[in-house]
């Protein structure tokens, strides 16, 4: 990325190709990702700003995770966020990537409490503590109670569940 005058969609367009020619997957996706949280924006609307110029502080942060994306490191732990359920959790090196196959999990869970009135449950391995938030936040009748061996893990957790 030389010092020319980019664009919203110009970028998009070149890191979506750099990307897919170093073997990502998503790789528009992953670009449009990484922008918009560049530019605290939603992805819908860089496509209405694509003709707008990246400004010099907005390009080099958007490189730096680019770059990062492009050594593989999983998107959520370049942001250090993840959605599951409808929440936002931090993660990052410490934590697992919350998985949308989970929900089925914690959605299942959350209908055997329900069904069975159960009181108490108890998370082990917590992790970024998505599970034992969204089952405390869908069974407000239940005590939630988490653990694991990481202290790293733990902090995470107890900054998701603040």
């Amino acid at each position: 990325m030389a010092q020319e005058n980019w664009t919203v969609g110009k970028i998009l367009d070149w890191t979506a190709e750099y990307f897919k020619n170093t073997g990502i997957a998503e790789a528009r996706i992953d670009a449009e990702v990484l922008l918009s949280h560049v530019l605290d924006c939603p992805r819908l609307k860089l496509y209405l700003k694509k003709d707008e110029p990246l400004g010099g502080d907005d390009l080099k942060k958007f490189k730096r995770l680019m770059l990062e994306r492009k050594e593989r490191k999983p998107i959520s732990y370049i942001l250090g966020e993840r959605e599951f359920m409808g929440l936002k959790f931090e993660v990052n090196g410490f934590t697992l990537i919350p998985r949308p196959e989970t929900e089925l999990l914690v959605e299942e869970v959350i209908n055997i409490v329900k069904d069975n009135g159960l009181k108490i449950l108890l998370e082990i391995g917590t992790g970024s503590g998505n599970i034992a938030v969204a089952l405390a936040k869908n069974s407000s009748a239940t005590k939630v109670y988490s653990s694991d061996i990481s202290i790293d893990a733990l902090r995470v957790a107890q900054r998701n569940v603040d």
